[in-house]
Parts: structure tokens; C-alpha cells; sequence
């Protein structure tokens, strides 16, 4: 028996041989004579300059707005929904994405630190001294390749300044809640940079019984060497651990979750959750030429993951415990350069991956279901990008990635009785290679010195992989799923009007999604099987706008319209065809206005309000009962006093002003149709900042 769970333009100028000068003159802060400076096509450049819709938050901005996780993303940039469940951050932009509950499956939406591919199992712990966020619509198939179907989250940490430097944070809010920054720069000779940064995050748990709370810090060392001109190398390590309670689904009947849902006590079950995190990055660039140069970038990240709760939603007589072990690295060596009125980038990669994961659970107290597996994937990658100017306006872009990847899984299902006697023992496993090309055309035209057309056509893949469990009872070959495809149109247009001081960017999409991953469940033997939907069609329009009304007044706003439906029967569960996906809201609306008050000696008074809107949307491909998510708003504030050059500061602040029970994922439970992970309800407290 089977029941539903949790389913499922890039650059013309590609390459600046001098992008990492660029990159590193900025990395301290967002803008350059008032233009937002990006990196998410491999070159810095300004935001307008850039043929596609990127969203970019500052980190004057995620600290104004209270910021310390990818899943607060989802508040404040137009588009994009984040869902996590521990230490994973599953990514949904524009309708595409991924919740898939099978480890061997990836994500849909590539999560990238300092340049460095992040599983989605670890995506979730990184965000921490961050210097900006750029969130790039997908498929950003030929410069990111495999999983940046629906998109890239890219996380850029702060880099050490070249003199000496302290800055902090401490907040306290309700919940208990305490958080603790420090972050100190020392130059360490005339070539060699230090950045040590620490943070302590802890709160009680937002549930009547204590689950969803929080007890996390972290630690990060940043090394900048600049031995001679023209060379630069930066090496990033973070450490993180999670701890406390965890979260886990709350039942959802036929009624809405009030009162924060569970009765049962965790600590008295003895229910935790334990999550070490490693991740590192080493980037080195060489300028070859003043019109080429060389990058390095380099990675390697590891989770050791260990956790008890309840595997349902009702009395605690059903535990759970998942042991989770993570190695990953990527490597990706490029060329960048000009060659008269030709633009390039070429470049190759490597990503490997190889995890284990174990489940005990006890979904009645006759029975013990054991599950272990190990999961194994590795790829290879050949790509190039080009821009050709026609004229110094107009631009032609062509680029192409060449990927080999493949995956791998053995493992086993038991289950055993009361008595420890095995009734039931199903091994399995299976392997594939897949080999895909990637492609990617576009124009550009700049109308004038302020205003941008652009048209792209670009593809992007999500490889299959194995179900933890056979394909045939009694036999071994594990039941296996094919590739995501994704083939994407887009045009738009960026503006900057009234000499700078408002921009206004439109784009409009069709999507043809095809072979998009979900998931059904044997509620006998709990076995997850993952299978794919034929086809979807996604299309909509995003339109983004920023007004400066002097040096007191910012005004931004953003409207996305989102058209994501099934078309043909998915099978072999039902027909849901003309079902919207899951995370697919038909409107999301953003809004953000801050205005300052002057005072003496320097000194301001600051106030900002962030709101967002969105429409009623589905956690689930089936539409099941209690897996809506109703519409809703959600708002946050912030008041405080500035001192002179941001000094220091003493804010107030208000997260989740209407207080609102919005679930963020959902999945069958026993007993009840559903149960359901939930955003934060609101919180407050104030925040005192230093700056020296």
C-alpha cells in the first residue's frame, strides 16, 4: 500500500580576467558608487549589468533584519521558499526544487559556500559571518551543472580587512533566547590576513513541549595571502554544532495546529539531536595576463549526524533514531579571459560524495525496522562560456557543460519482532553512470548606458539515483528513478531611471519541466520509493524595483507571479494532472522600506519594516488533506539607535509581527492525515552591535 510523502542569463561578459581584483576591492560591503556588486556568473560586476533576475541581501541588510539561517531567506527575497529539517535546507525557486525524503537523491537547487557545491543534508548549517547572499534563478546548467536545476543560493563569508578590526553582536529575545557574534581582524604581516569569527545561538523551544528549539555555535578562521600582485589565495574552515531537542512533525487532524501542538515530553523520552559540521573552501587565483587569469576553488565539508524522536506525530510509542555520515569535496580549476571581442571562461570539475545512514525505528512496540545503507557518488565535468560582441551594445552568449556522474547504493531493510527474531530481511543495491550535456544560448542589448535587454535559453539536470529499497520483493537490484530535465526560456529587462536613483527589473519565464522526482510510501514496511512525474510547465513573470529617495529613504519592492502545474498523470500513484506543484504560490509579494532620522554628532535613528505575501500553496504534489499552506503574511520590524560611522548600535526588533502558524513542510503521519514542520511564531528582543 502506497501513501503520498513529501515531493517534490547566465553571463554575457562570462569572465573579467580581473574579476578576482574586483571581487576582493568589494568584498566588504555590497556596492560600489552605489551599484550592488555580485558575483553569481564567476565575475564581479554590478547588479544591473547582470542578464538575469538576481536577488542580492547585503549583510547590512541580513543583520538589520535578524538573519541566522538559509530558511529566513525565504522572507525577504522574491521567489524562493527554504524548508529545513535538521541540518538540511531543501530549496524551492520559481516552483522547482526538492523534499525528496530518499538520501539519494539530490537537491534541485544548488547551495554554494565561497564557490563550493554543499549537499543539501549540510546546506543548512553554513549560514554564519556572512558578507551577502545572491540567490540566481535557474538552470545555471553550464557555469554550476548538476543540481542547479531550479536555481543557486550562493553564501559569501566575510573576509578579514586590512586593518585591525573587532565587531559583535549580543541579542536577547523572548524564548530565552541569547545570541553572541564576535569577529576580529588582525593583519598578521603586509601579505597575510586573519578573520576569526565565533557565534552562539541558543533559544527554548518554540513548541508547549519544548521541541524546536535551538543550540548551535560555530567557529570560522579566514586566511587572505597576497604573496605579490596579481596572486590571491583565501582559505575559509568553519566548525558548527547543533544541538538540543530537535524538531520533529506535529500532528495535524483535520484542524490547524493551535496552541503549539505536542503534549508529549522529549526530555523525558530522552529525545535529542546531535550534528557536527565541517566545511572548508580554498580559493586561489593568478593573473596570467592583463587579460587572463587562473582559479582554484576547493572544498571539502563533513556532517556526523545522530538523533532520537518520534518517527510519528501521535503518543511517543514510535522512536526513531537516525545516524547520518557525510564526506564531500569538489574541486574546479577555470580559465578566464578576452581575446579581442570574445569574452571565456573554460574550466573543468570534480565533486565526490560518499555517506552512510542508519534508521532504528520502532513504529509499534512488536516491531524494530532497521535501515542502513551506504551511498556513494562521483562526477566529472568539462565546461566553456563565451560572449561575442557584436557591436560594443550588443552581445551574443553561447555555452556548453559536458557531465559524467555516478551513483551508487547498497544497504538493507530488516524487521525484526519482539522477540529479536528477523521476519523480514530485504538487501539491495544498484549503480549508474549518466552522461549529460548542457547548453546555454542568449543575447544582450544595451539599449542605453542605463537600461539592459536580454533574452536566454539554457538547460540544467538533477541526476536519478536508488530508492532505499528493491525494485521486485526478493530480488536485490535496488528500484531506481531517472533524471531530472529542465529546459528554461527567459527575457527581461534591467533599468536604472531618475539618474540612479530607482531601478526597475522585469523578467518573464516558461519552464519545461520534465522527469521531476516524488516520492510514495509502503506504510507496512515504511519504505520510501522515489519515481518520476512525466511532465510540468512552469511559467510567470518577476518584476523587482529599488528607489533611494535621498540619503534618508530606501524603498524596494518585488512581485512574483508563479504558474506551476502538472501535465501529465503521475504513476503509479494517481492522476494529478493540473495539480499545482508543491511551493508554488501563484503571487508572492516583498516589500522593504527603512528611513533614517538624523541626530547630533553623527549619530541616527533608524526604523524598517520587510513584509511579505504569499498566496495559498501546497507542501505536497497530491494536494492531501492538512498539506496546504494557507496564505499569509508575514512581517518584521526594526527600530534603533545608530552612532556615528555604525559604531554601535541598540535595536529593537519584532520577527513574525501577526504571530502566524505557517507550515514550512509536511509528510504522512500515523495517527492523522498529516504532520507538519512550522516557521517560528513571533519573537522579539533587542540587539546591541559594535563596529571598531
Amino acid at each position: 500500500m502506497l501513501i503520498c510523502t513529501m515531493g517534490a542569463a547566465a553571463s554575457a561578459q562570462v569572465a573579467s580576467p580581473l574579476a578576482g581584483e574586483a571581487a576582493a576591492a568589494v568584498e566588504q560591503g555590497d556596492s560600489v558608487g552605489g551599484d550592488i556588486i555580485v558575483t553569481a556568473l564567476k565575475r564581479s560586476e554590478s547588479l544591473q549589468d547582470v542578464p538575469a533576475a538576481v536577488s542580492v541581501l547585503s549583510n547590512e541588510k541580513l543583520s538589520t533584519l535578524g538573519v541566522t539561517n538559509l530558511t529566513q531567506i525565504g522572507n525577504i527575497a522574491p521567489g524562493i521558499s527554504v524548508t529545513p529539517i535538521r541540518t538540511q535546507a531543501f530549496i524551492f525557486i520559481r516552483g522547482v526544487g526538492q523534499t525528496l525524503t530518499s538520501p539519494n537523491a539530490d537537491a534541485q537547487t544548488a547551495t554554494n559556500f565561497n564557490g563550493v557545491y554543499l549537499p543539501a543534508e549540510i546546506a543548512g548549517t553554513a549560514f554564519f559571518d556572512v558578507d551577502r547572499v545572491e540567490v540566481l534563478p535557474g538552470p545555471q546548467g553550464t557555469l554550476y551543472g548538476r543540481n542547479s536545476t531550479g536555481g543557486v543560493v550562493n553564501l559569501i563569508s566575510r573576509k578579514p580587512g586590512t586593518d585591525f578590526g573587532i565587531d559583535g553582536l549580543l541579542e536577547i529575545g523572548n524564548y530565552s533566547r541569547v545570541q553572541a557574534r564576535l569577529g576580529v581582524d588582525v593583519p598578521l604581516s603586509d601579505t597575510l590576513s586573519s578573520r576569526t569569527a565565533g557565534t552562539l545561538i541558543r533559544h527554548d523551544g518554540y513548541f508547549n513541549n519544548g521541541e524546536d528549539d535551538q543550540k548551535t555555535w560555530s567557529v570560522r578562521e579566514t586566511l587572505v595571502w597576497a604573496p605579490r600582485d596579481g596572486t590571491n589565495v583565501t582559505a575559509v574552515a568553519t566548525y558548527t554544532h547543533d544541538g538540543g531537542i530537535g524538531n520533529t512533525l506535529q500532528n495535524i487532524p483535520p484542524r490547524e495546529c493551535g496552541s503549539r501542538c505536542a503534549t508529549f515530553d522529549p526530555k523525558a523520552l530522552g529525545y535529542y539531536s546531535d550534528a557536527d559540521t565541517f566545511i572548508s573552501s580554498l580559493q586561489v587565483q593568478q593573473d596570467l595576463s592583463d587579460s587572463a587569469q587562473l582559479t582554484y576553488i576547493g572544498g571539502y565539508s563533513k556532517l556526523k549526524l545522530d538523533s532520537l524522536n518520534t518517527i510519528f506525530t501521535g503518543p511517543p510509542v514510535a522512536p526513531l533514531r537516525f545516524i547520518e555520515d557525510i564526506d564531500s569535496q569538489s574541486h574546479e580549476l577555470r580559465l578566464s579571459g578576452q581575446l579581442g571581442q570574445v569574452d571565456f571562461v573554460l574550466g573543468g570539475y570534480y565533486f565526490k560524495q560518499d555517506a552512510t545512514y542508519d534508521f532504528f525505528a520502532s513504529p509499534v512496540p512488536a516491531q524494530k525496522i532497521t535501515t542502513i545503507f551506504r551511498a556513494k557518488s562521483h562526477g566529472e565535468a568539462a565546461f566553456g562560456q563565451v560572449s561575442y560582441s557584436i557591436t560594443p551594445e550588443l552581445r551574443l552568449v553561447g555555452g556548453l557543460r559536458y557531465s559524467s556522474t555516478t551513483k551508487s547504493l547498497d544497504g538493507f531493510n530488516a524487521v525484526d519482532n519482539a522477540a529479536n527474531v528477523r521476519i523480514q530481511f530485504r538487501p539491495y543495491e544498484g549503480k549508474s553512470t549518466l552522461n549529460r550535456l548542457d547548453w546555454k544560448a542568449g543575447v544582450e542589448f544595451d539599449v542605453t548606458p542605463d537600461s539592459l535587454l536580454y533574452a536566454n535559453v539554457a538547460t540544467g539536470f538533477t541526476p536519478g539515483g536508488f530508492s532505499t529499497g528493491p525494485a521486485v520483493v526478493g530480488q536485490i537490484q535496488a528500484a531506481s528513478f531517472e533524471p531530472v530535465k529542465l529546459r528554461a526560456y527567459t527575457a527581461g529587462a534591467k533599468n536604472k531611471l531618475f539618474n540612479g536613483l530607482m531601478t526597475l527589473n522585469v523578467e518573464g519565464f516558461y519552464y519545461d519541466y520534465k522527469n521531476y522526482q516524488v516520492s510514495a510510501r509502503d506504510i507496512i514496511t515504511l519504505q520510501n520509493l522515489v519515481f518520476n512525474a512525466d511532465k510540468a510547465t512552469i511559467y510567470g513573470a518577476q518584476i523587482d524595483s529599488r528607489l533611494n529617495l535621498g540619503s534618508h529613504d530606501e524603498f524596494a519592492v518585488g512581485a512574483t507571479y508563479l504558474d506551476a502545474k502538472a501535465d501529465r498523470p503521475i504513476t503509479p500513484v494517481a492522476n494529478y494532472s493540473g495539480f499545482a506543484l508543491p511551493y508554488s504560490p501563484r503571487w508572492t509579494l516583498n516589500a522593504f522600506y527603512q528611513h533614517r532620522f538624523d541626530l547630533a554628532d553623527g549619530a541616527e535613528l533608524r526604523g524598517s519594516v520587510n513584509f511579505k505575501y504569499t498566496s495559498k500553496r501546497w507542501s505536497i504534489y497530491s494536494h492531501g488533506v492538512g498539506f496546504d499552506i494557507k496564505s499569509n503574511t508575514h512581517t518584521d520590524l526594526n527600530f534603533g539607535y545608530f552612532a556615528d560611522r555604525d559604531r554601535w548600535s541598540l535595536q529593537a526588533f519584532v520577527r513574525n509581527l501577526e504571530d502566524s502558524l505557517v507550515k514550512t513542510s509536511c509528510a504522512n503521519a500515523i495517527p492523522g492525515p498529516a504532520g507538519c514542520f512550522f516557521e517560528p511564531p513571533r519573537t522579539y528582543g533587542v540587539t546591541l552591535q559594535f563596529n571598531y
